[in-house]
């Protein structure tokens, strides 16, 4: 579908309104609206992967090397984009991909050049020159600033006598995904908006997480390397960078490394708008996100991590302190290949040595406490007993539809999502929700 033509549908859909929130927060998000008006627009949260102001806490606490023997925190140091926007690399970080990027996912390309020119398209909604920035940039980043601000402040006294984790504030913030829907509906046709963005959103989910990130990280290596000895060109690539590290710290997510995002997508040629496929994987991020995954790195080390809202959480700590790493592997790298003027390929990222091995932590080979609540291993599959997460059954007989109103029923997914049940299949508190199973076989697979 043409962009412009993707752009009408959504405003189409946004006038229409929809019947339910779809969100990629933890938390009770799935909920029936009341009434329903034209000018109502539903919610529908695109901060896949750790949120904005996590992002840029992970970001803004990296150091930064300038290329005149000048070094900074990398929080203090704001880049002027042509957009006329003026950004830290963490503010980078958590406006890329969610709230900026095109109807092209980037791994969608057929080659790496291909995916190259889709992520170059999609930094450019936030950095190149344009009749709408940096009017829209600035909305956005004066909504997130609660936000920011809470959350920093909940971490910095984490850890002192009544400190809370940063993940029970999240909680109580306002949810602003409507107002993200409205704002970003007002760009120009052809320019994706946050709607958009979080219904085609397979680019921040493992594997194709993965060739998003390859794809700008090579990018700006290239940017880095042909403009050797320019200072002017290192801070370009500094941008790329850190729009393509987005997709890095997304790797980092317990929600995103082995739920099927693309597979549970229904794809239409009409409104690219949330199906109950859609619905699914929003579940399933976000219960891998609050219990955590259990995951190996290549360099042998082991560790559990956690998702959305829990970046900051005492529990994953050593989850952040991996993302980090892999941060500042993939800015030296930036730097090395504008010392050098020469760039490597993404078989030699050294970002991935320090993130979870994917086909461990989605093998069903190797079980973790949380069975994981669909999978496409073989055939499309779901966990057969929503209430039990940790019963490794899965069944063939259900569908997505009659999913989404079993797990709205249940009242499992909502805040704090909970591992229940014993190991040997007991679901204690869940055994007095009644979840009737549909014996009907798997429908709309990809």
């Amino acid at each position: 579908m043409p962009a412009t033509e993707v752009h009408e549908s959504l405003k189409e859909a946004q006038a229409q309104g929809f019947n339910d929130t779809f969100s990629f927060r933890s938390g009770p998000k799935l909920v029936p609206r009341p009434k329903e008006t034209p000018d109502d627009v539903d919610s529908i949260d695109n901060r896949v992967g750790f949120e904005p102001g996590e992002h840029d806490f992970l970001g803004d606490n990296l150091t930064l090397q300038l290329g005149n023997a000048k070094t900074v925190k990398a929080g203090e140091y704001y880049f002027d984009l042509p957009s006329g926007l003026s950004l830290t690399y963490g503010s980078i970080i958590g406006l890329a991909g969610d709230f900026y990027g095109t109807y092209e996912p980037i791994s969608d390309g057929a080659t790496l050049p291909e995916q190259m020119d889709r992520f170059v398209n999609a930094y450019n909604t936030l950095a190149a020159k344009s009749e709408w920035q940096p009017a829209d940039g600035k909305k956005l980043i004066g909504l997130l600033e609660d936000e920011k601000d809470k959350v920093n402040a909940a971490f910095k006294d984490r850890d002192k006598p009544g400190g809370i984790d940063p993940s029970v504030v999240y909680a109580g913030l306002q949810d602003l995904n409507n107002t993200f829907i409205k704002e970003t509906a007002k760009r120009p046709d052809g320019v994706a908006g946050y709607l958009g963005l979080a219904v085609m959103n397979w680019d921040h989910f493992g594997v194709w997480a993965r060739k998003a990130y390859n794809a700008g990280h090579a990018h700006a290596m290239l940017v880095a390397a042909q403009g050797k000895g320019d200072v002017a060109a290192l801070k370009r690539a500094y941008t790329m960078n850190a729009f393509a590290d987005h997709y890095l710290t997304d790797s980092f997510s317990a929600g995103h490394m082995r739920t099927p995002r693309r597979q549970l997508h229904r794809f239409s040629s009409t409104l690219p708008i949330p199906s109950d496929m859609d619905y699914c994987s929003k579940y399933m991020h976000d219960e891998d996100s609050a219990i955590g995954l259990r995951v190996v790195n290549p360099r042998g080390e082991t560790w559990r991590a956690y998702g959305d809202k829990r970046l900051l959480d005492r529990e994953n700590d050593q989850n952040r302190a991996m993302c980090v790493s892999a941060l500042r592997k993939s800015i030296q790298e930036i730097f090395h290949a504008w010392q050098t003027g020469s760039s490597i390929s993404p078989d030699y990222f050294r970002a991935w040595d320090w993130a979870p091995v994917l086909d461990k932590v989605q093998s069903l080979k190797e079980p973790q406490d949380l069975a994981p609540l669909f999978t496409y291993e073989d055939s499309p599959k779901r966990r057969n007993n929503l209430a039990n997460r940790r019963k490794y059954e899965f069944t063939s007989w259900f569908t997505y539809p009659t999913t989404v109103v079993q797990i709205k029923a249940s009242g499992l997914w909502n805040y704090p999502i909970q591992l229940v049940g014993s190991l040997l299949g007991d679901a204690k508190p869940a055994e007095q929700v009644k979840v009737e199973e549909t014996p009907l076989p798997a429908t709309a697979t990809v």
